[in-house]
């Protein structure tokens, strides 16, 4: 399974649920370790991807942080938050237009660079075999 971005998404749970999709073939415990990362039980994070709960703004901080995200995805995965968590149609309009506003962007630029290939699960088990009988020949 390819990972997508954060960009191919409006909705962070989904999102959330697609990276912890991605990676679950190689990486166990997904829910835990991010509970852990932000402070609260695994059970809160299944509410919240499961249910109608959101999760804070402090807490997407610390998530975008545990996901490694650069600063314009990590803005982008914020603002699905509170699109998420907005009270009126007007807030979440407004924070919708914004949303809009960072993925067009980040297309532009994803059209002049070009885009990048994920490894496959054989292509990154190849690398990395490889890579450590590279170093333990150089251990000698």
């Amino acid at each position: 399974m390819t990972i997508k971005s954060v960009f191919d998404f409006k909705d962070y749970k989904a999102f959330l649920e697609h990276y912890e999709l991605s990676r679950k073939s190689f990486e166990r415990g997904f829910r835990s370790k991010l509970a852990d990362h932000i402070g609260c039980q695994s059970g809160y994070i299944s509410q919240v991807l499961n249910g109608s709960a959101q999760f804070s703004l402090e807490q997407g901080l610390k998530i975008a942080g545990f996901l490694s995200l650069d600063e314009r995805a990590k803005k982008y995965f914020l603002l699905m938050i509170e699109i998420a968590r907005a009270g009126t149609k007007e807030l979440r309009a407004h924070f919708e237009a914004e949303l809009e506003q960072l993925r067009e962007d980040f297309l532009n630029i994803k059209q002049r660079v070009g885009d990048s290939r994920s490894l496959t699960d054989k292509e990154q088990s190849i690398y990395y075999r490889s890579h450590r009988r590279f170093k333990f020949l150089n251990q000698w």
